[in-house]
């Protein structure tokens, strides 16, 4: 009750949520700009194994859908080489800068980053990690009229450029 409204990976299952789908996302697979995947031809989820890799932490959705993606390849994320466990996508983003590790961070997330050089996004050959964001309110709760024109925005807003 604290906000009137947020936005989440994938659906909830709070009766007392209203969840509306705005945009989908990828995962996807960010290094430091010099680092030695960036020099191979094709790069595989098992290479992710090899190298230290920076999670977000338990209770995330961030992670549980890199696990169910591991988990689609026979893999865990026991499997990985886990260099940092961290809350933020920001402090990953940094962590990565550095060259602390490897990391599967949102598509949107490093946008600048990647513009900026500071990182590179690796194309995995199983393809990245697909979502949802959805925005969520309480079914109880009153929402203002800069709350509806936000979220009506949000909802009708062309990401397609944004790639």
């Amino acid at each position: 009750g604290f906000v009137n409204f947020g936005i989440v990976e994938g659906q909830t299952s709070k009766k007392y949520l209203n969840t509306e789908p705005i945009m989908s996302d990828q995962l996807s697979l960010v290094v430091h700009p010099k680092h030695p995947l960036l020099r191979k031809r094709h790069v595989s989820i098992l290479d992710l194994t090899r190298e230290p890799f920076i999670l977000r932490e338990e209770g995330s959705g961030t992670r549980q859908k890199i696990e169910e993606f591991l988990k689609s390849h026979g893999l865990s994320s026991r499997d990985l080489r886990l260099s940092l466990v961290l809350g933020s996508t920001e402090s990953i983003k940094s962590a990565v800068e550095t060259g602390a590790g490897i990391a599967m961070i949102s598509k949107w997330a490093v946008k600048k980053q990647v513009e900026d050089g500071r990182v590179k996004i690796v194309r995995l050959k199983e393809g990245g990690i697909h979502r949802t964001l959805s925005m969520i309110f309480s079914k109880k709760t009153h929402l203002t009229h800069a709350d509806k024109e936000f979220i009506l925005y949000a909802k009708n807003y062309s990401y397609d450029h944004l790639t």
